[in-house]
């Protein structure tokens, strides 16, 4: 995005506020997370070996337009909400995805007049075909298959669903794990990282002192309560979703778009909050105000 997007161009200006800190996190990741001494790299039971062949495989199936939310949940058959109700995550998070997306379309309807106007694009196309190339190669000899990206963008829409993905995992989707995991994760026995013994074979065998033999020993259950804790974290200077500085755009009809689209947000919270008033147990993991503008720790 950098190299090829000036940092006036329009998508540039969506992208750039939720992306701005991504290679920081990754490189920190691979530094202390899961470097041979990480913490992650101790508590996993598959160890370091483990998680670089786990990344791998996951690499190997990615495929962009899973991060569509809408695809996903009908891909993972939890779309319907008569068949699946009360699944908070997904209502807010559609909720969310569609003020996204009528912001990301008004903004690309104000710089793009018509679809020849994104394929003469030279920047944009650019940096799609290094996306491509570079930022998600597959090789099918290697069992790889195409990741979902196509090395040319062909118009509005196409456009418009790349942008509002990117906007919507960097964000919502990041906001969904980060505001969770303290109470999910933190508690070492409802999600532990390892265990000491094999799982029981037979029912009825284990009771509550075999259970306790298996479960990581205090002191990675104190670990992983500290890692998950500190990945919760988000500075305290950090923009929430929607927010953005005076005339960001340069243009008024751009800066327009942002007063409708913090509107919405804040219809979406009121909302939110209106529900979470009558549920026995509050989901406020994708409340627009605890969703910072970018993916960070």
């Amino acid at each position: 995005m950098y190299r090829n997007l000036a940092a006036c161009h329009p998508v540039f200006k969506l992208l750039e506020p939720c992306l701005r800190y991504v290679v920081s996190v990754c490189q920190l990741t691979r530094d202390h997370l899961i470097s041979k001494a990480g913490p992650l790299t101790q508590l996993l039971s598959v160890g370091g070996d483990g998680i670089d062949q786990l990344l791998k495989n996951a690499y190997k199936e990615f495929d962009f337009r899973n991060l569509v939310f809408p695809v996903s949940l009908s891909q993972r058959g939890v779309v319907d909400a008569h068949t699946l109700p009360n699944y908070y995550y997904r209502d807010d998070g559609l909720l969310l995805w569609h003020a996204i997306m009528s912001f990301v379309e008004e903004v690309i309807s104000v710089c793009y007049s018509c679809d020849d106007d994104v394929r003469r694009d030279e920047e944009l196309q650019a940096f799609i075909q290094e996306l491509h190339d570079v930022g998600l190669p597959f090789d099918p000899q290697n069992g790889e298959k195409n990741h979902g990206v196509q090395s040319f963008i062909g118009g509005q829409k196409e456009l418009v669903a790349i942008v509002t993905a990117v906007m919507f995992s960097a964000t919502c989707q990041q906001a969904a794990f980060n505001n969770s995991q303290v109470d999910y994760v933190g508690f070492c026995p409802n999600a532990p990282m390892s265990m000491r013994r094999q799982p029981p074979t037979e029912k009825g065998r284990s009771d509550m002192k075999t259970l306790l033999c298996a479960l990581p020993d205090i002191d990675a259950a104190a670990t992983q309560a500290a890692v998950s804790f500190t990945l919760s974290q988000i500075g305290k200077d950090e923009a929430c979703l929607g927010q953005y500085p005076d005339d960001y755009f340069g243009d008024q009809k751009c800066n327009q778009a942002i007063v409708k689209f913090q509107f919405r947000l804040t219809e979406i919270e009121k909302q939110i909050k209106e529900r979470n008033r009558i549920v026995e147990v509050p989901y406020t993991c994708l409340m627009p105000s605890k969703i910072p503008q970018s993916l960070a720790m």
